[in-house]
C-alpha cells in the first residue's frame, strides 16, 4: 500500500509550498508583466525576473525556491521608448517592450546607476559573497525549476502520477532570476537568501555532543562495548556511528548482517538506554533514475526498514563508486540530502531530522545549506591537513552558508601522532561538530582518545568536558544561525570588515565574543644528527641489514653503514641488491643524546616500523600503513642501544628518524593571532590585550589560544556524560566584566529534538550586566524567561562566576547581594590546572567570585551585585 502520511503533507506545506496563491493573487503594485517577462519586486532588497514557461508563470514553490509570500516593494511601471521601466523607491528594472527573453534587462539604483545587467544567467550553483566583495548586487537562478508534489519523496498515490517522475512537475523550466540588492549589507543579503531558499535546519542538541566514528566492522557486542569504554574512561559521548558494515556485504543494500547484528532493534534500544543516538552510513546503490517509482519505492522501503528498528540518523555517503541517481541539473549531494531529509522527517514526524552528507566544495547548489551537517570526505592526517580543515570550515560558513561543516578529526587515511591527535581534538571541541573518524586497518584501530597515550587522552577528556559545559552557548549560536544565517564559526571580517587582517581563516570567532586560534603546527622534530649515532665498532652511523623480503627473514641481501636514517626512496630501491618493493631493514648501534633534558624520537615511515631502545620496544607500528608518523615515550639524555626495524611492502618507500627535545606536553608552539578591536582576555592566563593588533601566542600541548572579549557572559551547563543526562540546572554564567561596559547574553532552550521550535515552542532568557568603575560594582541581571516548550522546567538555580574585572582596579570583594539580600558566595583562587569555562570551582585565568543564586521560578527576575573595595 502506498504510504502518504499527514506529516509528509504538512512538511511539504511548511517547507515547499507556503502561501502558493500569494504571488498569483498579489497586488498589481509589485507584480508587473512585460511581454513574456514577469517582474516581482519582492522587497526593497530583492527582485525576481522570470520568463514565462510552457505552463505559464510559476507561482508554486520549487526544489530551490521555497518562499513565495513576500511583502512586496510597491512600484509603478511606465513605457519609455522601447523599454518599460518598473520603479520602486529603491530601484528601477528596465525591460525591453514585448520582451521574449531576459537578455538586456537592467536593474538600477534610485539614482539611476546600473547595478545589474542580465547576460549569462548565474545558475543555482554559486558561492555567496564575502564581507569584502562587491555587495551592490548578487544573483541566483532557479534552475532547473522542478516542482515537488504534495507527497514529496513518498511513493505517489496509486494512479496519481507518471511513474517516471513520481508526480514532480518538470515541464515548466524557464529562466527565473533573483537579483539581490543588499545595499552593501552582507547580513541583508544572507537574510534574503535564506528566506528565499530556506534556512539551515536547527540540529538536535545531541548533534553538538561528541561523536564516535570509524570505518570498522562492529558487532552488536563490540559496539555496546565501545559505549562502555567511553564511560569507563569518563569521556562524554552522544552519537555512535556504525559505518557501512552493519549490512550484508558491507557496502550496499539494506539487508542487516545477521551474524554481527542478530537483533538490531534490541541493539539500538540498548544504545538508547545508555543515552546514545545511533548513526548508520549508507552507500546507496540506485535501482532506477532518481524519480522513477522503482527508485522512490526502493529508497523508502530500504531506509525505513532500518528506521523501524530505531535508527536515529542516516549518513548519506556518496563516494567514488556509488551515489544516488539524481535529476538532470541537480547534483547528487543536494539531491541525496533532500531524499534522506524527507524520509526521516516523514518517518519521525515529531523529531527534527538530522543527516550528514558530503560537503562537495565551496560552491554548492543553493539548496545544500538547508541540510545541517556537511562532511568534508576522506581527508589526510597531519598538521597541513588540520590547517586546511580549519580554513575550509571557516570559509564555508561564508561562501557556502554551511554552519555545521564536519571533518574526520584526526584524519581518515592514516594515524596521527599523539601531538597531532591532541590538536585535532582541541579544534574539534571548539568547532561545530566534534566527530573523530578514520578508515579500517590502521594500527590505532580508531580515534578513541585512550589510543594515543595518557597525555593526549587527558587533554582530549578536558576538551570534551569543556565542550559539554559550553553546550548552552553553542546551542544559542545554532539557533541564531537558523534565525539570521550567521555561521557558528565567524571569520573575523564578518564582524570587523574594515580590517584586512580580519580576513584570515585560520582563526575564528565562536559567536561574536570568543576568539579561537587553533594550533596547527608541530612543536618541531629534526633529523637525528649523524654525530649521535655509532656502530658497535665506534664508527659514525648505524649498521643496516637489508633483506629482500618484508619480514626481516633469512640472511640479509646487503649490509652497510648508514650515517643517518633519513631516507626517501620513493618507489625505488635502496641499493642494487635490494628490491624496490617487499624489502625490510634492521639498523643497529647506539644513540647518544646530549644535554640534560629528555626528548622524544619519532619515525616517519611507509609501511611499518619498530624501534627498540636499550632492548625495550618503544614503537610498534608494523605495516601495512600509509606514510605514518609515530613517536616514542620520553627518552633521557645519555647513551642508549638502538635497533630500528623498517618494513616496505609497496608504494612510497621512506624512513626518517627524528628527534624533539622536551616532553610531549611542555614544548611550546607559537602562532600569530589577530586581536580585534576592544579588550580581549586570554582565557588561560588572564592577560588582557587591546586590539586591533597582531600578537604572538605561545601554547603548550594542552593549550589552544582562546580569548574572551571583556564584557562577555557565557552560559555553561553542568558536566555530564551525554546531553540528555542532566537538566541545565544550576546553570553557570561565566562573566568577564569590563569597566563601564554593558554585558548581555541569551539562553536559548527548546525540547532539543522536535521541530516545534519553528512554530514558537522555545524559551529565551535574557541576561544583562554592567560594570561600574566609579562604584566598583559588577551587576548581573537574569531577566524573566520568555516563552515555553514541552518539558520546560519551571525552576532553575544559577551560579554566577565573576572573573577579575578588566578596566578598573578591583580590590577585595566588599559585599555580595542576590535580589538585594544576603547571598551565598565564595572567592575561589586562580588555578592554572583548570580549563577555561568551568561550571564551578576555580578558573584558570584569575580568581573568580562564585555567587549561588537559589532555585526559583524562571518567570522571576534575579539580580546579583558584587561590590569591590577600591583598588
Amino acid at each position: 500500500m502506498t504510504r502518504l502520511s499527514l506529516p509528509a503533507v504538512c512538511l511539504f506545506l511548511a517547507l515547499f509550498m507556503p502561501a502558493l496563491a500569494k504571488a498569483a493573487n498579489a497586488p498589481a503594485s509589485w507584480v508587473f508583466t512585460v511581454g513574456n517577462v514577469r517582474v516581482e519586486t519582492l522587497s526593497p532588497t530583492l527582485v525576481r525576473i522570470e520568463l514565462k514557461g510552457a505552463e505559464g508563470f510559476e507561482d508554486r514553490a520549487t526544489f530551490f525556491i521555497v518562499k513565495r509570500d513576500w511583502p512586496g516593494d510597491p512600484g509603478t511601471s511606465a513605457a519609455a521608448d522601447t523599454v518599460v521601466q518598473i520603479k520602486t523607491a529603491d530601484y528601477t528594472v528596465s525591460v525591453p517592450s514585448n520582451a521574449t527573453s531576459l537578455a538586456g534587462i537592467t536593474v538600477s539604483d534610485s539614482a539611476g546607476n546600473v547595478l545589474y545587467t542580465v547576460g549569462k544567467l548565474p545558475g543555482s550553483r554559486v558561492a555567496l559573497p564575502g564581507p569584502t566583495d562587491n555587495l551592490d548586487t548578487w544573483a541566483i537562478q532557479d534552475s532547473p525549476r522542478m516542482i515537488p508534489p504534495a507527497w514529496g519523496y513518498n511513493p505517489a498515490p496509486a494512479g496519481s502520477a507518471n511513474a517516471s517522475t513520481n508526480g514532480w512537475d518538470m515541464g515548466n523550466d524557464s529562466p527565473d532570476l533573483y537579483v539581490f540588492l543588499p545595499k552593501n549589507s552582507l547580513h541583508q543579503l544572507r537574510t534574503d537568501f535564506t528566506a528565499l531558499t530556506g534556512p539551515t535546519q536547527l540540529v538536535p542538541l545531541h548533534a553538538l555532543g561528541a561523536w564516535d566514528s570509524r570505518y570498522f566492522e562492529y558487532t552488536d557486542k563490540t559496539a555496546l562495548q565501545q559505549i562502555k569504554d567511553y564511560q569507563s574512561h569518563h569521556i562524554p559521548l552522544d552519537n555512535l556511528v556504525i559505518d557501512t558494515d552493519w549490512r550484508n556485504g558491507g557496502s550496499t543494500g539494506y539487508d542487516i548482517n545477521p551474524h554481527d547484528f542478530p537483533n538490531m532493534k534490541g541493539f539500538i534500544a540498548k544504545a538508547h538506554s545508555n543515552g546514545l543516538w545511533v548513526v548508520f552510513n549508507d552507500h546507496p546503490q540506485p535501482v532506477a533514475p532518481a524519480l522513477d517509482s522503482k527508485e522512490v519505492a526502493n529508497r523508502n522501503v530500504g531506509t525505513r526498514s532500518i528506521l523501524a528498528d530505531g535508527l536515529d540518523v542516516w549518513w548519506y555517503d556518496r563516494n567514488w563508486r556509488v551515489a544516488l541517481a539524481h535529476p538532470d541539473g541537480i547534483d547528487t549531494n543536494p539531491w541525496g540530502m533532500y531524499v534522506y531529509n524527507w524520509i526521516m522527517s516523514d518517518f519521525y514526524p515529531n523529531r527534527r531530522p538530522m543527516i550528514m552528507a558530503n560537503v562537495d566544495g565551496l560552491q554548492p547548489e543553493i539548496s545544500s545549506h538547508r541540510y545541517d551537517i556537511q562532511w568534508t570526505g576522506d581527508i589526510q592526517t597531519g598538521f597541513p591537513s588540520l590547517k586546511a580543515q580549519i580554513v575550509n570550515a571557516v570559509n564555508e560558513g561564508i561562501v557556502a552558508d554551511f554552519p555545521y561543516t564536519s571533518s574526520d578529526l584526526g584524519g581518515h587515511v592514516a594515524d596521527p601522532t599523539p601531538e597531532n591527535y591532541a590538536r585535532w581534538i582541541e579544534y574539534g571541541a571548539l568547532s561545530p561538530i566534534l566527530r573523530p573518524h578514520c578508515t579500517k586497518g590502521l594500527p590505532a584501530h580508531g580515534r578513541m582518545p585512550w589510543l594515543f597515550g595518557p597525555s593526549s587522552e587527558a587533554i582530549a577528556r578536558d576538551y570534551y568536558n569543556m565542550r559539554y559545559r559550553l553546550l548552552p552557548y553553542l546551542y544559542q549560536l545554532a539557533r541564531n544561525n537558523y534565525d539570521t544565517s550567521d555561521p557558528l564559526l565567524k571569520r573575523c571580517d564578518l564582524v570587523y570588515p574594515k580590517y584586512a587582517e580580519a580576513a584570515t581563516a585560520d582563526q575564528y570567532l565562536l559567536g561574536d565574543r570568543v576568539l579561537v586560534a587553533p594550533i596547527y603546527t608541530s612543536a618541531g622534530f629534526s633529523a637525528v644528527p649523524d654525530t649521535w649515532l655509532k656502530t658497535a665498532t665506534g664508527d659514525p652511523g648505524l649498521v643496516g641489514s637489508y633483506f629482500s623480503n618484508d619480514s626481516l627473514s633469512g640472511a640479509p641481501a646487503l649490509t652497510r653503514t648508514d650515517p643517518q636514517i633519513d631516507f626517501s626512496w620513493n618507489s625505488g630501491s635502496p641499493a642494487p641488491k635490494v628490491p624496490s618493493a617487499h624489502f625490510s631493514v634492521r639498523w643497529t648501534g647506539t644513540i647518544t643524546i646530549p644535554g640534560t633534558n629528555p626528548g622524544m624520537l619519532g619515525v616517519t615511515s611507509d609501511d611499518g616500523v619498530r624501534l627498540f631502545i636499550d632492548g625495550v620496544k618503544v614503537i610498534d607500528d608494523w605495516g601495512p600503513a600509509d606514510s605514518t608518523y609515530v613517536e616514542s615515550p620520553a627518552i633521557s639524555p645519555g647513551s642508549h642501544s638502538v635497533t630500528l626495524e623498517y618494513q616496505q611492502i609497496a608504494g612510497n618507500d621512506l624512513c626518517h628518524l627524528s628527534w624533539r627535545p622536551g616532553s610531549l606536553t611542555t614544548v611550546q608552539v607559537t602562532r600569530s593571532v589577530w586581536i580585534p578591536p576592544g579588550t580581549w582576555i586570554d582565557a588561560w592566563s588572564g592577560t588582557a590585550f587591546t586590539g586591533p593588533q597582531t600578537i604572538t601566542a605561545s601554547a603548550d600541548l594542552r593549550t589552544t589560544p582562546i580569548y574572551v572579549e571583556a564584557g562577555t557572559i557565557v552560559p555553561l551547563a553542568p558536566q555530564m556524560s551525554h546531553t540528555g543526562e542532566l537538566p541545565w540546572d544550576p546553570l553557570a554564567l561565566d562573566v568577564y566584566p569590563a569597566g563601564d561596559d554593558s554585558m548581555s547574553a541569551v539562553l536559548y532552550e527548546d525540547d532539543t529534538v522536535s521541530s516545534a521550535y519553528k512554530t514558537g515552542a522555545f524559551r529565551t532568557t535574557e541576561i544583562t550586566g554592567a560594570a561600574n568603575s566609579g562604584a566598583h560594582t559588577v551587576t548581573v541581571q537574569i531577566m524573566p524567561a520568555q516563552g515555553t516548550f514541552t518539558g520546560a522546567k519551571s525552576k532553575r538555580g544559577w551560579l554566577v562566576r565573576i572573573h577579575k574585572p578588566a578596566g578598573f582596579a578591583a580590590g577585595k570583594v566588599a559585599s555580595v547581594t542576590v535580589d538585594a539580600g544576603k547571598a551565598k558566595w565564595g572567592m575561589v583562587p586562580q588555578d592554572t590546572a583548570q580549563m577555561p569555562f568551568e561550571h564551578d570551582g576555580a578558573a584558570t585565568d584569575s580568581d573568580v567570585t562564585v555567587v549561588t543564586v537559589p532555585s526559583s521560578d524562571v518567570s522571576k527576575a534575579r539580580t546579583v551585585v558584587v561590590t569591590y573595595a577600591g583598588g
